[in-house]
C-alpha cells in the first residue's frame, strides 16, 4: 500500500525503488525472450567492431549504479589504464554484462560487494563479474545455463525467468568464447569470459586504477 502524507521521503523512495526493480525485471524478461527467439530463428546478429573497454564498462556500470545503490551493494569497476580496445558486438556484450550484474545483485545480500572487472593479456582481454553472494551448489553449477532452470532453495531471492544465463552463454559463444563460472555455497560467484583485442588497440597499462566521474570505483 502507498504511504500516507506523513510518511517519510525514505518510504517514498523505497516504494519507487521496488516499482523500478519490478519494471527492470519485466523489461529484461521481454528482452531475453525476444533475443532468444531471434537467436533460434537465426535473426539475432553479432556485428564486431572496435570499442574501448573503458567506454563499454563505464556505460554498463552507469546503467546499474542506481540499482546497486538501492540494493545497498558496494559496486566496484576495475580496469587497466590506457587504451584497451576490444573487438566485439558492444550491444551484445552490454546485454551479457547486464545479465551477470542483475544476477550478482539478486543473489548478493545488502552490504555485499559486486565487482565488474577487465584485465588485459597480449591478444585478449578478460572480463568478469564477481560477487560476495550466496554462491551456487556444485550440483546446480552445470545446469545454470539451461533455459528455464532456476537455482532451488534460494531463500528470499526473487524468482527469475531462468533465461538470462542461457542468453549470456549464447552471446559469449557467438564471440568465440566461453562463459565460465567459479562458485561455492556461501563464497560468492565469479562469471568470466575473454574477448579479442582489436588490432587498433594500444597496449594497456597494468598500473593501478582510477576513479570515474560516475562515483563508481574504477
Amino acid at each position: 500500500s502507498f504511504p500516507t502524507r506523513r510518511s517519510s521521503d525514505l518510504e517514498y523512495r523505497a516504494i519507487l525503488g521496488r516499482l523500478h526493480e519490478g519494471t527492470v525485471r519485466m523489461t529484461n524478461l521481454v528482452e531475453n525472450l525476444l533475443s532468444l527467439a531471434r537467436a533460434d530463428g537465426g535473426a539475432e546478429t553479432i556485428v564486431l567492431a572496435p570499442i574501448r573497454v573503458e567506454t563499454l564498462l563505464s556505460e554498463v556500470a552507469g546503467e546499474w549504479k542506481n540499482a546497486m545503490d538501492h540494493a545497498m551493494h558496494d559496486f566496484r569497476v576495475e580496469m587497466p589504464k590506457g587504451d584497451l580496445v576490444l573487438l566485439c558486438d558492444s550491444k551484445g556484450i552490454s546485454r551479457l554484462l547486464s545479465i551477470l550484474l542483475e544476477n550478482a545483485s539478486k543473489y548478493t545480500p545488502p552490504g555485499g560487494v559486486v565487482t565488474l572487472r577487465a584485465s588485459a593479456e597480449e591478444e585478449r582481454a578478460n572480463i568478469s563479474v564477481r560477487d560476495t553472494g550466496i554462491g551456487i551448489d556444485p550440483v546446480d553449477r552445470d545446469r545454470i545455463f539451461e533455459r528455464f532452470f532456476r537455482v532451488p532453495n534460494a531463500g528470499s531471492v526473487p524468482v527469475g525467468s531462468g533465461l538470462g544465463l542461457s542468453l549470456a552463454k549464447w552471446i559469449a559463444e557467438r564471440h568465440g568464447t566461453q562463459l565460465r563460472v567459479e562458485s561455492a555455497p556461501g563464497q560468492g560467484s565469479c562469471f568470466s569470459f575473454s574477448l579479442k583485442r582489436s588490432d587498433a588497440g594500444l597496449p594497456a597499462s597494468h598500473d593501478s586504477t582510477v576513479t570515474s566521474g560516475l562515483g563508481i570505483k574504477l
